[in-house]
């Protein structure tokens, strides 16, 4: 029973990511990118409803495109601010959910498409971090300027969007596309974050082979050195996730070809695992740090070093997940599983965390039903992580197929 219940778990989180509530407007007058987003509220709504003085907010975070059009029309100020929640405007609120009519509506009432957030965030930011590809797309056909840098790490929307994961299968399969919109309309493919990183540091951090490539085909330079002394090509290098095959590959695409039968670690000189004074205060550097101490095969070094990440910033996704990594490996499953759970807590979350997450909760039998879930959730993402899950469902719903009695599929 347990395994026919398993099956049909499988089956609705595949079904869960494309199933709309109900709406507030008839169905057919609802365009394709309405009906993906109507009815889903914004996170923890139920909580903050109560504190929600605006019209306006309340309807676009309540989440029904229809009530949100009319509060739109209504709305004597579009460019409000709301200070509590750090100087968010209803467009960057509309966007970073998806709401693209409601985007159209609030554009179309002036609201200022490169107002910033007290972060220095603007509309276009948010809506890149969660992979909002149609939304980018009418911010920027609205003049939205593409290389503002945030005020806390100096990133652009080009580096969010590398970084991004999406909340859907439909969303991810765009992410190239917004990517390709931003390049296109003149974001800055070799800008520099306050810590040296380039879009395709975050590409390659991240993993993202089709972000690495096109990045590439735009003039990306591969041999840009972060503070930390760290090009992309260490990343791609040092990555837990992509395949050697997928190193070679790519490192021979960003001009610096792996010598065959020889070892990662030794195909091209390693950046110095001692951090300048300057990066100290660097998670990002701590992290790379990291990475390559594994590459080394210095375990214990690179836990140090995550360790050196996630004080200096606890919500360090990549770091936490590494630690889980290298818990695992030395079968410290209770210590593993917390800093996963950490790890796909954090924003933005890391889609190999979910996968790692995922499948631990499963195979330790700790909790089918939310390593299931988590699964179908960074199943529905492109990259490697997808992938994995993915291929482990596809397992997972072989197995129990062939373990359910034959009586019970009658």
């Amino acid at each position: 029973m347990k395994q026919l219940l398993v099956l049909l778990l499988i089956f609705s989180i595949f079904a869960a990511g494309d199933v709309c509530a109900q709406s507030a407007l008839p169905t057919s007058q609802l365009t394709e990118d309405d009906k993906a987003v109507d009815g889903i509220e914004f996170p923890n709504f139920y909580r903050i409803k109560p504190q929600i003085q605006s019209p306006l907010y309340l309807a676009i975070m309540g989440g029904h495109i229809a009530e949100a059009l009319k509060a739109v029309e209504e709305s004597a100020n579009v460019n409000e601010h709301h200070d509590e929640w750090g100087g968010l405007t209803p467009l960057m609120l509309a966007a970073s959910m998806g709401q693209v009519s409601v985007v159209k509506a609030l554009i179309a009432k002036k609201a200022d498409v490169n107002a910033i957030d007290k972060s220095g965030r603007p509309a276009l930011m948010p809506a890149c971090l969660k992979v909002r590809a149609a939304v980018v797309k009418v911010l920027i056909e609205a003049g939205a300027n593409v290389n503002i840098k945030e005020l806390s790490r100096g990133q652009t929307a080009l580096m969010l969007a590398n970084m991004g994961m999406a909340e859907r299968k439909a969303d991810a399969d765009h992410q190239i596309d917004m990517v390709a919109e931003l390049l296109d309309h003149g974001a800055e493919v070799n800008a520099q974050d306050n810590q040296g990183e380039t879009a395709l540091h975050t590409a390659a951090l991240n993993a993202w082979i089709p972000g690495i490539e096109i990045l590439i085909k735009h003039g990306a330079k591969p041999d840009i050195k972060n503070k930390a002394g760290f090009t992309a090509i260490d990343y791609v290098r040092s990555s837990h996730i992509l395949p050697d095959a997928e190193k070679t590959r790519l490192s021979a695409i960003m001009g610096a070809p792996i010598i065959p039968n020889k070892k990662l670690a030794d195909a091209a000189p390693l950046p110095q695992t001692i951090l300048p004074p300057r990066a100290k205060n660097d998670p990002n550097a701590w992290f790379a740090v990291g990475r390559q101490e594994e590459i080394l095969g210095h375990d214990d070094k690179a836990v140090d070093a995550y360790r050196n990440a996630i004080q200096l910033d606890p919500t360090h996704a990549n770091a936490l997940n590494s630690l889980g990594i290298l818990e695992a490996k030395k079968d410290h499953t209770k210590e593993a599983l917390a800093y996963w759970e950490r790890a796909v807590a954090a924003q933005p979350p890391s889609a190999e965390a979910y996968y790692n997450l995922g499948r631990a909760l499963i195979i330790t039998k700790t909790d089918y039903k939310r390593g299931l879930l988590l699964l179908g959730a960074v199943a529905k993402t492109n990259g490697e992580a997808g992938k994995r899950a993915r291929a482990f469902i596809d397992e997972m719903t072989k197995w129990s197929k062939e373990s359910t009695p034959t009586a019970m599929n009658k």
